[in-house]
């Protein structure tokens, strides 16, 4: 059933992207219509993207974590098996399950399956939990043996890994069944973080347990024991209808994020809207300008997450740092002879404003989803939106760089850094430039690629393209940490690029501009 559901997932990407190119003016000649029709080659392109989907759930994840663990004990020369053991297992055994449950895991997917596909619920979670757990294993055995050099301690981590999962999976699923919802993900990720704080002490002060193979047989028993008893528990478990109460809301307008973990299922109440909520909206509203019907529609409805994003991105981006300073003063980083040397992770900070960039964009897509529907979204409504936005845009990006001018001011006083006020004036104007980028970027994908769907899912297969390889730069730039002012002009030509592209795509965006159902 995996293979179905995953090829039947990307068989819908693959129909959406064809029938986009069919619509293109200059490639109606290459009949995308014909192909479009063509079963037996969307299944092979099915296929495909269920291997490049299976690949980056498993090779990439496995060769992220083996570097990370890999370069932090070479780093601070930890030699001592014990010590590796236990921090290995706090932080990627424990820590990492406890956020995210395997049936939270892509539950972007859980309201096609579940409500359009009605496929029985028990039957999907079932699967789902299944399938996510083997995936986990197998991206995590490969790193695992690359960081100890001992299959016996890689097969008996894996058996723990394998313990964890279920484990927290029965936890989950108990507190469903006796709350009728899941512990707040702030809660979740609190508990994740104060399991690698653990782990980064034991590191820090060489902790020493004497973590033998006795010990570690031992555990490994015991794990298999909670494993057993934890496939037991789930098989029994029949409250997966409250379950998919949850994480696949029948409303159709429930947000499931597969772009950014910016909203969570915590923040999706806010944008719910059964079918009768959008009908009054609309009739209270339908006969005003649409400049004024843009701002109070957003304002109504999505204020509260645009501004808890922007708290996150603030708080997180000077607390990023700050764990960045304290990893250098302990050695886990080199310390840089000059501020100038870390910029680069002003590059990684301002892909990731990409996300907040795409997050306004998906508000946006059911206010324009009542606009069409009222017929209002003429090419002046269509222009008083574009402008909306860009002044959220602006608004989001000062904070976005004051966040970031904030924390790396402390990285500097924190590590003894010389300031040199233009070299930082220097880089934050790069940051911006890059910022706006992203931002303009974002607004063009949403007008010609439309990749939201009613439930926010992106759904365009050219976008994921796009947002994996921001990934791999946003990856890369953090390990890298490259001087950002070496490349300094090719970031303010990228940016007028950009800007000469988007005045000269703005006068197309009414005819290519539709919503994903």
């Amino acid at each position: 059933m995996f293979y179905e559901l995953r090829s039947l997932k990307q068989l819908m990407s693959t129909n959406a992207f064809i029938n986009f190119l069919s619509k293109l003016p200059g490639l109606k000649i290459l009949s995308f219509k014909k192909l479009y029709k063509n079963t037996g080659l969307k299944n092979i392109l099915a296929g495909f993207g269920f291997l490049f989907e299976l690949i980056k759930e498993t090779i990439l994840p496995s060769i992220f974590t083996a570097l990370i663990f890999w370069r932090l004990f070479v780093r601070l020369g930890i030699d001592n098996i014990s010590v590796k053991l236990l921090s290995y297992i706090l932080i990627a055994v424990i820590a990492s399950k406890i956020s995210k449950p395997t049936f939270l895991i892509h539950n972007e997917d859980d309201y096609i399956f579940l409500n359009l596909f009605s496929i029985n619920s028990r039957v999907y979670y079932l699967n789902k939990i299944f399938t996510n757990i083997v995936i986990s294993i197998l991206a995590n055995f490969p790193a695992t043996y690359y960081v100890f050099q001992d299959l016996g301690i890689a097969l008996k981590l894996a058996v723990l890994n394998l313990a964890s999962m279920l484990l927290v999976n029965m936890i989950y699923l108990t507190y469903i069944k006796k709350r009728e919802t899941l512990p707040k993900s702030e809660i979740r990720a609190l508990i994740s973080a104060l399991f690698v704080i653990l782990g980064g002490l034991v590191i820090f002060f060489r902790v020493d347990l004497n973590l033998d193979d006795k010990i570690l047989n031992i555990l490994a028993i015991a794990s298999a024991v909670i494993s057993i008893l934890g496939i037991a528990f789930i098989l029994k478990y029949k409250n997966y209808p409250a379950l998919k109460r949850i994480t696949a809301n029948s409303s159709g307008q429930v947000v499931k994020m597969s772009v950014s973990t910016a909203i969570n299922e915590d923040s999706s109440k806010y944008l719910v809207s059964d079918a009768e909520e959008i009908q009054n909206f609309q009739n209270k509203y339908k006969d005003v300008d649409p400049a004024k019907y843009i701002d109070m529609a957003f304002f109504s409805r999505y204020r509260k997450v645009f501004i808890k994003n922007l708290r996150g991105n603030f708080s997180g981006s000077i607390a990023i740092l700050i764990i960045y300073s304290i990893a250098i003063k302990i050695g886990i980083i080199k310390k840089p002879e000059s501020f100038s040397e870390i910029s680069g992770l002003a590059i990684a900070f301002a892909v990731g404003t990409g996300y907040s960039a795409a997050l306004l964009q998906m508000c946006f897509r059911n206010v324009d989803r009542i606009l069409l529907k009222n017929k209002i979204l003429t090419e002046k409504g269509l222009y008083e939106s574009l402008k909306y936005r860009i002044r959220m845009l602006i608004k989001s990006s000062f904070f976005d760089l004051l966040s970031v001018g904030l924390g790396f001011l402390i990285l500097i006083f924190l590590n003894g850094l010389k300031f040199e006020p233009v070299e930082f004036a220097r880089i934050m104007a790069a940051y911006l430039a890059m910022m706006a980028s992203m931002g303009l970027v974002e607004i063009m994908v949403y007008y010609i690629f439309s990749p939201y769907s009613a439930e926010l899912n992106v759904k365009s297969p050219a976008y994921k393209v796009v947002r994996f390889i921001s990934g791999l730069v946003f990856a890369l730039f953090i390990l890298k940490n490259s001087n950002i002012l070496n490349i300094e002009k090719y970031i303010y030509i990228a940016f007028g690029v950009t800007v000469l592209i988007f005045l000269f795509a703005k006068k197309y965006f009414i005819r290519t501009f539709r919503l994903r159902y």
